[in-house]
């Protein structure tokens, strides 16, 4: 049994990039997925990408804005549990 089985990640740009192949690696180790982004229709795509058996919630959120991002914790809190890893990706600014 892998440490990430049943366990909530948090993925920050998982909507492409490394953002979603840290999505997919974490979601191969048995993590349940919470994604942000800040499209809509990426979220949606990323969603497609994974197995049926993947438990994904998506979340349009602009990390920048903090008050946004306490909202959408919150919410994956209510819709997921407790959030046990973060991963996120830095800015270039």
């Amino acid at each position: 049994m892998s440490e990430l089985e049943g366990r909530v990640a948090l993925i920050t740009g998982g909507a492409g990039g490394i953002g979603l192949g840290i999505a997919h690696a974490v979601a191969e180790r048995g993590a349940r997925l919470a994604l942000f982004d800040v499209s809509a229709a990426a979220l949606d795509e990323a969603r497609q990408s994974f197995d049926t058996a993947t438990e994904v919630q998506t979340y349009v959120v602009d990390v920048s804005d903090r008050a946004a991002v306490a909202a959408a914790v919150q919410q994956v809190e209510v819709d997921l549990g407790p959030v046990h890893a973060l991963f996120q990706q830095r800015g270039s600014h």
